[in-house]
């Protein structure tokens, strides 16, 4: 009985959540805006979350979403993709790193203006996934609530600028994909997604494991001819979670928390965006490479976010994902110590008031 009313609750709030996500993403799917299904969700969510309701999507849910993005990654790996990154590797890394050195520049910006703790905010600046961000910055002892806050608000300037770019530039043709019928092992994609909560709650030792796990696997499967039958449905479904769990972030507790500081963050995430696209120029330029790729190579974006529009919008989604966990690791393996000395270097050069 106790059993049966709970469950009738949670139905009753979470099926017009649900529903009114679809409804928005078909609604702005018709009306060709682009990153429809992952916008859609991100405004429900939202819209949900200011006005009162307490809805969190489960981590196990979560996981899945990004197991399913890793799948779509190893599902459109092509041939050519290792040639194509050997040949702009040194490029794309120097670009990556101008960015990271950027993102910290505006985390110490943002924490002398807002006055908040400098480190927390470069952290919350830092690109790559913010899930695994936000865990590293909890574990060094930082303000993960300071963290999480910009990490959300740069990766929303991030889907609506990018979105905002490809309807005034146009998307293209999916990279080295066709319309062809449906094929493959679904029970490969069942057991791939299930390997995702699995990863994130065995492989912490791995930075965004429920990703980046299946997407390794996924790939070994696909490169040795096993074919992974990934539906459209179950792409609708991870990118509602993904950016329906970004807008009910954005609730009446984070307006109170971000009201002081909200207009610096949003400000220093738009400008680290445009650098981002600057050096996008340059990649397209030098490296070769398609501009809507070689933007979503070089903005500072959540991995599983870019990976949803990358697809969507018809980017090469290898070449993205490859530089993207590039960046990825160049954030875990130098970004605590860059984020410390940059930390300890305006500390020495801030006047401290005389003792009296």
């Amino acid at each position: 009985m106790i059993f049966a009313f709970c469950l009738r609750t949670r139905l009753i709030i979470w099926v017009p959540h649900v529903l009114s996500a679809l409804a928005v993403s078909l609604l702005l799917e018709h009306l060709g805006v682009p990153a429809a299904l992952l916008i859609g969700p991100l405004m429900a969510g939202a819209a949900a979350g200011l006005a009162g309701a307490r809805l969190r999507y489960p981590r196990w849910a979560l996981s899945a979403a990004q197991a399913v993005t890793g799948v779509l990654v190893a599902t459109s790996l092509r041939a050519d993709t290792i040639e194509t990154v050997q040949r702009i590797w040194p490029l794309a890394l120097g670009l990556l790193l101008i960015v990271m050195a950027s993102a910290i520049a505006a985390g110490v910006v943002t924490g002398r203006l807002a006055r908040i703790e400098r480190e927390a905010a470069i952290w919350g600046f830092l690109p790559g996934m913010a899930s695994a961000v936000i865990a590293m910055s909890d574990d060094r002892g930082l303000d993960a609530r300071v963290v999480a806050v910009i990490q959300m608000v740069r990766i929303v300037v991030v889907i609506f600028l990018t979105a905002g770019l490809v309807g005034v530039f146009g998307s293209q043709p999916a990279a080295g994909m066709t319309q062809t019928e449906p094929s493959g092992d679904v029970f490969l994609l069942v057991a791939l997604v299930a390997l995702g909560p699995v990863a994130d709650r065995f492989l912490r030792v791995i930075p965004a494991a429920a990703l980046l796990v299946p997407l390794t696997v996924g790939s070994v499967l696909d490169l040795s001819g096993l074919s992974i039958y990934l539906p459209q449905a179950v792409l609708v479904c991870a990118y509602l979670v993904i950016g329906a769990n970004v807008g009910l972030g954005f609730d009446r507790a984070f307006l109170s928390d971000a009201a002081r500081s909200l207009p610096v963050v949003l400000a220093a995430a738009c400008a680290l965006y445009a650098v981002g696209a600057l050096l996008s120029l340059v990649l397209a330029i030098v490296g070769g490479v398609d501009p809507l790729t070689a933007l979503l190579s070089t903005v500072p974006g959540s991995i599983d976010a870019i990976a949803a529009i990358a697809f969507s919008e018809g980017a090469d989604i290898s070449v993205v994902m490859t530089l993207q966990i590039m960046r990825l690791f160049v954030v875990i393996l130098v970004g605590p110590v860059m984020a410390r000395l940059a930390v300890r270097w305006v500390m020495r050069r801030t006047p401290h008031p005389p003792q009296p």
